[in-house]
């Protein structure tokens, strides 16, 4: 019996999508996914040259219709990327833009193509070069990620819902005990000005002046968001659990 190697021979088309005689300018990213929701994959676009992020819909056999901008403010548009961040059931849009260091989502309003305004993530990416999207604390909604040149970086920034994606760093905040059923205390370098507790509909609950803890006996258990100001008027968002 003769063993022998057997080598997949595997050959592409090319199909030319969009070129340089139409739009996009300076096409630096792509990235494809089922944007309309009718089953088939769509393809985004990041193109540096115009600060545009697009999408242009798949009729189902490969062939693509006209870009739809999604927007033209991303200062050098350089990387693009889908994913559910609103966990509404339909694909949202990120994009990272160099110029001005800023990570930023496109809510799909109805699921089939039509896009939100910018909301910014982060504007301290210097360089933005790359964002991603994956559930990084296994708490079931899309995280986001991000590289940056300029700075040297790679970040996460925790999906905390309806309110914000802050960046998790070294922020100087500290919260504790957390997960409690009373009083929260917070460490941090300056003096608290002001706690502030919101539901997970954005909803103040509790607020607190010029103390660095806040009772939270009274509320109903389950998951919190703490705003933390300080006297320099820095704020920042942190997950508590009441239980």
């Amino acid at each position: 019996m003769i063993f022998g190697s057997l080598t997949a021979q595997i050959q592409f088309q090319d199909h030319v999508i969009i070129d340089d005689t139409f739009l996009p300018n300076g096409p630096f990213s792509v990235h494809a996914a089922d944007i309309d929701g009718d089953g088939y994959m769509d393809l985004l676009s990041a193109s540096r040259d115009d600060n545009k992020i697009a999408w242009y819909k798949n009729n189902g056999a490969g062939n693509f219709q006209t870009q739809q901008a999604i927007s033209t403010n991303a200062n050098l548009a350089i990387s693009v990327y889908a994913a559910d961040i609103d966990g509404d059931g339909d694909v949202d849009v990120l994009s990272a833009s160099f110029d001005d260091d800023k990570i930023a989502w496109y809510e799909n309003t109805d699921g089939q193509g039509s896009f939100s305004t910018e909301r910014t993530i982060s504007l301290n990416a210097d360089g933005a070069e790359m964002v991603f999207a994956a559930d990084i604390d296994g708490d079931g909604d899309m995280d986001v990620l991000s590289t940056s040149g300029g700075d040297d970086k790679i970040a996460w920034y925790e999906n905390l819902g309806p309110l914000s994606v802050p960046e998790n760093a070294l922020d100087g905040f500290v919260v504790y005990p957390n997960p409690t059923s009373g009083v929260l205390t917070v460490k941090a370098a300056a003096e608290i000005s002001k706690l502030e507790i919101y539901n997970q509909l954005g909803q103040l609950v509790l607020e607190n002046e010029h103390q660095n803890s806040i009772n939270i006996s009274k509320v109903d258990t389950g998951l919190y968001f703490l705003k933390i100001y300080d006297s320099f008027r820095n704020n920042i968002l942190k997950k508590v659990v009441k239980i």
